[in-house]
């Protein structure tokens, strides 16, 4: 019980990088920050989510198993899109490819109790894509923890000008969002969005 509560108290995070077109000799350019949500108006999911045709999990050591919640991902693009349209931009595409980077990055942080844009294996989200086959050629990711819903992650990232940069990026085009839940992990859920242009 002490853990739980511990976890569900635990103070919220969320962290951005972006990087441009990578050239012979480039280094990523991290913009990190760390926020905590405000209780201001909120916009509400306003249209059904698309369901994926094949969501795949990540693999992970048999102790781990957080919990997946495919409809909050679905809801967090929803209300990015609707925060796009509000700023006169056109809406990102759901990639499967993305949200399986995402997803996987969030289940990693969760298990493995940190928080990052660099994996365990020293990946960044540029190499975390090329691993799994998207050929980007501009990427960018917004990371979050202690947020229990898509409206509040969401809100928290467009509270803080890195993660609102990435989210109203108008040369982004599609995205891929993923959701982990796991009790006892410092931050209980975790967030990760991949925005990106193939």
């Amino acid at each position: 019980m002490a853990l739980f509560l511990f976890a569900c108290g635990a103070p919220a995070f969320a962290s951005s990088t972006l990087e441009a077109p990578q050239f012979p000799g480039g280094s990523p350019v991290p913009q990190e920050t760390l926020v905590i949500p405000n209780t201001g108006s909120i916009p509400q999911p306003t249209q059904v989510a698309e369901s994926t045709s094949t969501i795949a999990l990540p693999i992970l050591p048999g102790t781990c198993k957080p919990s997946y919640n495919f409809d909050f991902e679905q809801q967090a693009v929803i209300l990015i899109n609707k925060y796009r349209s509000d700023n006169g931009l056109p809406p990102l595409e759901w990639n499967e490819t993305l949200a399986e980077v995402s997803r996987d990055h969030s289940a990693d942080m969760a298990c493995f109790r940190y928080a990052s844009h660099y994996g365990r294996d020293g990946s960044n989200p540029g190499t975390r894509m090329r691993a799994k086959g998207y050929a980007w050629t501009y990427f960018g990711e917004n990371i979050a923890g202690g947020y229990g819903s898509p409206e509040r992650a969401v809100e928290g990232w467009m509270s803080s000008p890195h993660h609102r940069a990435n989210i109203l990026n108008p040369k982004f085009t599609q995205i891929g969002v993923g959701f982990g839940e796991l009790e006892g992990s410092p931050y209980h859920w975790y967030w990760t969005a991949d925005f990106a242009v193939p």
